[in-house]
């Protein structure tokens, strides 16, 4: 007689199992990171109206005061009237290079930098300059009750500054 006694079942996992198992919390743990990360830098509390700070409470109140179509075709007209993004991005990325080469430099100069800051600073006062023109354009093509509503609108945009934690207001757009 032989004895016939089972064998039990192997336990545990198979290798390559236990590494696609931990390959996956690896990859959702640096899924959260990443997403831990970006709430953190970005968070309210850093923004001005639910946007970056380098859009200012004055120009919020006033993008918030115009209606849907209005920005719309204020944003068309800006498009129409700037160079392509791509360009915008190159330029403003060489115009660091003085910046850096000043920086670098045995001999420092606060003027030198101070002068080259403020060229720096130019293409984007002309994308406000622009801007401005473009909001003073459409809001002469509306009409006197337009722009009264308007008016409202602003005020209360100016009101609602600094509230909400930074972000903006809810209201339904008439």
């Amino acid at each position: 007689m032989t004895d016939a006694t089972p064998k039990p079942p192997a336990r545990g996992l198979r290798p390559w199992v236990r590494w696609v198992l931990f390959a996956s919390l690896a990859l959702n743990l640096a899924v959260l990171g990443v997403m831990g990360g970006a709430a953190w830098r970005f968070h309210a509390s850093d923004r001005v109206g639910g946007r970056l700070p380098w859009v200012d409470h004055v120009s919020l109140a006033y993008i918030r005061a115009f209606d849907r179509e209005d920005r719309r075709a204020i944003r068309q007209n800006m498009r129409a009237a700037l160079p392509p993004r791509a360009d915008m991005m190159a330029e403003s990325k060489a115009s660091f290079a003085p910046i850096l080469q000043m920086l670098r430099a045995p001999q420092f100069s606060a003027p030198a930098l101070q002068a080259a800051l403020a060229d720096q600073m130019q293409p984007m006062v002309q994308r406000q300059h622009l801007a401005q023109q473009a909001a003073v354009q459409q809001i002469a093509q509306m009409s006197a009750s337009q722009r009264a509503a308007f008016a409202d609108r602003l005020e209360q945009a100016v009101a609602d500054m600094g509230q909400s934690n930074g972000h903006p207001p809810q209201r339904a757009e008439k």
